[in-house]
């Protein structure tokens, strides 16, 4: 890995914006996966039943939805 260090937004006092701005970073730099690693996805290749896909994008809404919550 290079030796790049991370210019850290500083906290201005609106934390909605100042969020944002981290989380657009750490995405940028393959990092945000290391805050919220989301949901599991199913293996490729395995084959799933019908409840089994529709608990699975139940499960895709919800892990999307709690961004915005």
């Amino acid at each position: 890995m290079s030796e790049e260090k991370l210019k850290v937004p500083h906290f201005d006092g609106h934390f909605e914006h100042w969020r944002e701005i981290m989380e657009n970073m750490l995405k940028a730099k393959r990092l945000w996966n290391l805050i919220d690693p989301g949901m599991e996805e199913p293996a490729v290749g395995i084959a799933l039943s019908e409840a089994q896909k529709k608990k699975i994008d139940e499960l895709q809404v919800k892990d999307q939805r709690r961004i915005y919550d």
